[in-house]
């Protein structure tokens, strides 16, 4: 049985992590499913409103770069978590058992500090104008 007849997490991974805009000038299909499902989740489940939630109901350009920050930022929240359960394993393999609550709290602050200025950075982005140009895609007027 060929691998690539039927798509995987890796080939969902490889979608997820590609570019925004394909190389044929059409948007990345990958983070159009990811922000309509973020936007839904965000509206329906959450009941955010649109001007505070992450996701926006369109265009789908933006829509696209939306996915692709969450996807970056969530890529952050891994690394960071991991680097710290490193540095914590480290710190408690010592002899002099220092405390590790603190370096843990300082790890909570400092990525939610970094979440909290990135959700509200997007909030307030030049790209959520309603006039706003993408220099890497244009809308095809037919």
């Amino acid at each position: 049985m060929p691998l690539n007849s039927n798509p995987s997490i890796l080939d969902a991974l490889a979608g997820a992590l590609s570019s925004q805009v394909t190389a044929s000038k059409t948007l990345n299909p990958v983070h159009l499913a990811i922000a309509t499902r973020g936007y839904w989740i965000q509206s329906q489940i959450l009941c955010i409103p649109n001007r505070y939630g992450f996701f926006s109901p369109g265009p789908p350009r933006l829509q696209v770069y939306q996915a692709f920050l969450s996807i970056a930022l969530l890529v952050m929240i891994v690394l960071d978590i991991f680097l710290g359960a490193l540095v914590v394993l480290l710190i408690a393999l010592k002899p002099n058992n220092k405390p590790i609550w603190k370096f843990v709290v300082v790890m909570v602050a400092y990525v939610g500090s970094v979440v909290a200025a990135i959700w509200v950075l997007e909030c307030y982005s030049k790209h959520r104008a309603p006039d706003y140009e993408w220099d890497d895609w244009k809308l095809r007027k037919d």
